[in-house]
């Protein structure tokens, strides 16, 4: 695993900082218990943060699927740690 790096399998994003998805900033930021959309357009509830995506923000959470600069990614997991939370991402 690489952190906010280009061009591998995951990658892990903390709150208040900008990640690199394929050459594009993502920020994440605002973590905390709530609702957000995972795979198929169904609604789940937990640990969740918002990515800052160029088409706008995006509440995700464990299962979630998002497309950035037309590469599928998954979420692994918002978990956190160290009073921050921490986004990892999976290309799909």
């Amino acid at each position: 695993m690489t952190r906010g790096a280009v061009n591998v399998a995951v990658v892990e994003i903390e709150e208040t900082t900008v990640g690199d998805l394929d050459g594009v900033a993502v920020p994440f930021g605002n973590a905390w218990d709530s609702d957000y959309v995972v795979e198929g357009g169904t609604t789940a509830q937990g640990y969740s943060g918002v990515l800052f995506l160029p088409a706008g923000p995006l509440r995700v959470g464990r299962g979630s699927e998002l497309t950035v600069a037309g590469q599928p990614w998954r979420v692994i997991e918002v978990v956190r740690r160290g009073g921050h939370g921490v986004v990892r991402l999976q290309r799909a």
